[in-house]
This record gives C-alpha cells, structure tokens and sequence, in this order.
C-alpha cells in the first residue's frame, strides 16, 4: 500500500495542493504588526501617554498599563488581531491580551470609561480601517 502524500510533499505540484487551515503569512502578520503600531499611536496621543512607554517590554506604572490594555482590547475587538498577534505587536504574551481584554470589558460597565473606549474604538476604525462612521 503506498502511502499517501503530504500536503508539503515536493512532488504535489503547489496548485494541487490544499489550501493551508492556517490562513496567517508574513505578509498577514507584517499587516497586524502595522496595525499594532498605529492603535500605540492613537492610544498614546489620545491619552497623552508616550508612545515608546507603551513599547517598552518591561512593567509599567499603572497609567500606562491602562492605556496599553485599552490598546489591546481596541486592536482585538475592532481590528479582529488574533490575541497571540496582539501580543507581538505590544510586546506581551497573548495571556497577557486575554487579560487586558477581561479587564477592559468588566470597566466598561462604568458609563464614563465605557464613552472613552467607545471613541477609541472609533477612532481606530476610521484612522486604521478607514472605515466611515
């Protein structure tokens, strides 16, 4: 009996082979860096927090954690970045996402914090997706 050919076999010519059940390239990846880089520039010049705090990869006081958390949720939620995606762009561990989401979410049950994200949220979708509202 022979055995069946992998899909990264050489001798399958590439038009016969399955499309890959993990859509992600590099330039998908490179697309979600960059979108990354641009929710660290809303969300540092709409809090007036500097944008190489949010990049840096070690602690942070809590002000700037905030603002990267509402980042990360902004860049999960409205973007649609898988979390692990998120986490590389923020220099974070996809955990790390899943939490600041968490967080961002039990917040917004407060009107005022929940009218801040809202216009981040729409300030992403337009500045990053040109989306019109």
């Amino acid at each position: 009996m022979a055995a069946a050919k992998r899909r990264s076999d050489p001798e399958i010519p590439p038009a016969e082979q399955p499309p890959s059940p993990y859509p992600a390239s590099k330039k998908t990846d490179e697309r979600w860096m960059s979108e990354c880089e641009a929710v660290i520039d809303i969300v540092s010049a709409f809090f007036n927090v500097s944008g190489r705090e949010i990049r840096n990869p070690t602690r942070s006081p809590a002000p700037v954690a905030r603002v990267r958390q509402i980042g990360m949720y902004a860049a999960h939620t409205v973007l649609q970045i898988p979390m692990k995606n998120v986490g590389c762009g923020f220099a974070r561990d996809r955990t790390t996402v899943q939490h600041a989401v968490n967080l961002v979410e039990d917040w917004r049950e407060d009107g005022e914090f929940d009218g801040i994200v809202d216009q981040v949220e729409r300030l992403v979708r337009v500045l990053v997706r040109r989306e019109q509202i």
